[in-house]
């Protein structure tokens, strides 16, 4: 204490001067100049406020137990006391075996060894105390095993370690050399009143643990520019607040930029190519990163990195985010009948669509197929990769003949937009019902048209379906202008493909062009697979008739009706009797003999007029 009752002096108060034999020793750290005046002894010590200096001797020192006088002197004053050497005969002290100052690393281990000296010839059994400090583990080992007190024996020693175990939660110092101070207290059992202390110090430099998640891709979708940004958390899991530096760069083309926020806090930052941005993360804490790059429409389509350089006080981290810059482009590019076949009414088939993506994006699709003739629709959930392309296979049982129209619309699912069009198709489709399809396929006449005169014309009627006619059908001909029936004729069933020739006759009432229509089942009484090629328009030159030489036909009808009568009564007969082209061309030789068999048929066969007309009637037998 300050001899004049002043201010404190506890720079002599705490101090602590260990002394073997003719030795001194002082340890302390610190500012301050004190000289002590010890059995003649002088020496400077440094000193810092509150330190702890303590006092040690040996057996040998001043054995008269005289009063030790110190003088502590700073740079103006002068303090000086008493120190009683009351040197008791259980006496003991603890030095250190190597450095009291190690490195520590945070979740290690710290080892220090120690030796407890008994100066007196008796054992002694020595006790220890020490504060305990949050995070770390300490226990004092003899031969590897914890102990809480030690017997020595007289005159003799004592090896022990003082084991420090860190963990994870034991920051770093602001202060890179202010190190963790630890102190042991001894005492001795035999006399309580004898306590001892040792010190020891753990420096804990900072570590740099950075911990990132995994890397998200960040997405750019064109051609509208939507962005998905890369987001991931980083943690400090090292020692201390962490302050780091970031720098980016990146093969996205042109002039790039990337946002970058840091866990809503920081607020966000626009990148450039060679900018550096600043932060720091908390001790125990983390930032979540969202990063979003800036990519213009015409950025080509593919695979990008954004490298960023994270550099933290005693560490570095290089962090690839990846980038893709992704399009959808859909397209119906065809649609036809499974295996090129032709469709038929009420037969199961399949409708194949040829769809396309001709961007790098994969995407999800609706696809809806509309049979407008029939109002039918279908659709699918489908799903086509990049640059891929996908058939699209559809049931399809048409129920009408005739022309369809089929449309295709497939739309990328989750509302994308894509940077073309084609996304719908429309397409015709001929769907056949096999059925018979009687046509005219030609005709011819026999010699000249005349007028009064009778005209065989003869029409090729031809099956051009898929099924045979399967009844019997009219064939008629027909006036082009006033539609009126001018004879009619039936024909049998036609095979597929199959023809038959009809004859026609006609006896013109006018001479010059005539139009005639040859028809095929008008009354439609033959369900076809098309009613639109049943007729064929001809035309007809038709010739004045020749001046007759004076003839009378009077005769000739009298006698056809004496015939006709005879043929009534008599039954089915042969008659032979001229025709009555041969009576009207006068004396042209008719064409030949012609005979027709039935119940009240005749055929006339010409003679020439100058021979008059013959009649014969032939009995059935």
């Amino acid at each position: 204490q300050d001899p004049e009752g002043g201010q404190a002096a506890e720079a002599w108060v705490e101090m602590t001067i260990v002394r073997t034999g003719q030795q001194v020793t002082f340890r302390a750290d610190g500012e301050g100049r004190f000289t002590l005046d010890l059995a003649s002894i002088d020496a400077i010590l440094p000193y810092r406020e509150g330190e702890v200096i303590e006092l040690r001797a040996s057996d040998g020192i001043n054995a008269s137990r005289e009063p030790v006088v110190i003088t502590a002197y700073s740079e103006d004053e002068r303090w000086q006391g008493t120190v009683d050497l009351a040197f008791s005969e259980f006496y003991f002290y603890m030095e250190h075996l190597d450095p009291d100052t190690r490195v520590g690393e945070t979740g290690g281990e710290v080892n220090f060894t120690f030796r407890v000296v008994n100066v007196d010839p008796e054992e002694n059994n020595i006790s220890f105390e020490y504060i305990e400090r949050a995070n770390w583990e300490q226990e004092i080992l003899r031969d590897g095993a914890p102990v809480s007190s030690v017997t020595v024996p007289g005159n003799g020693s004592v090896d022990l370690t003082l084991h420090l175990t860190i963990s994870e939660a034991v920051r770093s110092r602001d202060d890179p050399d202010d190190p963790y101070r630890f102190k042991i207290t001894a005492t001795s059992e035999r006399n309580p009143d004898l306590v001892e202390s040792i010190y020891f110090s753990v420096l804990v430099p900072h570590r740099t643990v950075l911990d990132f998640d995994d890397i998200a891709v960040s997405k750019a979708y064109l051609p509208n520019g939507t962005l998905v940004p890369s987001v991931f958390d980083c943690r400090n899991r090292g020692n201390n607040d962490e302050p780091i530096e970031v720098s980016a760069g990146s093969d996205l083309p042109g002039n790039w930029s990337l946002t970058l926020v840091l866990g809503g806090v920081h607020g966000s930052t626009t990148f450039h190519r060679d900018d550096q941005i600043r932060w720091t993360i908390p001790y125990g804490g983390g930032l979540t990163w969202e990063i979003t790059p800036g990519i213009v429409p015409d950025t080509p389509r593919g695979n990008y990195t954004i490298n960023l350089t994270v550099e933290g006080r005693n560490g570095t981290y290089n962090i690839t985010v990846p980038v893709q810059v992704l399009a959808i482009d859909l397209v119906v590019e065809s649609i036809r009948v499974e295996g090129g076949e032709r469709a038929q009414v009420g037969t199961d088939t399949n409708i194949v669509v040829t769809i396309v993506n001709r961007e790098n994006l994969g995407t999800g699709l609706l696809a809806v197929l509309n049979d407008t003739t029939e109002n039918v629709t279908a659709e699918e959930t489908l799903t086509i990769a990049g640059y891929g392309q996908i058939l699209w296979t559809v049931p399809w049982r048409p129920r009408v003949a005739g022309q369809h129209s089929l449309n295709v619309v497939v739309t990328p699912l989750d509302g994308a937009q894509e940077t073309g069009g084609g996304n719908d198709l429309t397409v015709i489709i001929t769907v056949r019902e096999d059925r018979p399809d009687l046509t005219v396929t030609d005709w011819g006449q026999e010699g000249d048209a005349v007028v009064g005169r009778e005209l065989r014309i003869t029409a090729t009627i031809r099956n051009v379906g898929a099924l045979a006619s399967s009844r019997f059908v009219d064939v008629v001909l027909m006036d082009g202008e006033s539609r009126q029936i001018l004879f009619t004729e039936q024909i049998g069933m036609l095979g597929v493909g199959e023809e038959t020739p009809v004859d026609l006759y006609w006896i013109p009432n006018r001479s010059g062009s005539i139009s005639l229509v040859i028809v095929v089942d008008p009354g439609d009484d033959l369900t076809e697979s098309s009613e639109t090629n049943n007729e064929m328009n001809i035309l007809v030159l038709v010739d004045p008739a020749p001046e007759r030489g004076g003839q009378n036909i009077l005769p000739l009808i009298i006698l056809t009706g004496a015939v006709l009568f005879l043929a009534l009564l008599f039954g089915r007969r042969h008659i032979r009797l001229p025709s009555i082209r041969a009576i009207q061309r006068g004396n042209e030789p008719s064409p030949g003999d012609v005979e027709s068999e039935g119940e009240g048929e005749m055929t006339a066969e010409g003679t020439g007029a100058d021979e008059g007309v013959e009649i014969v009637i032939v009995e059935d037998d």
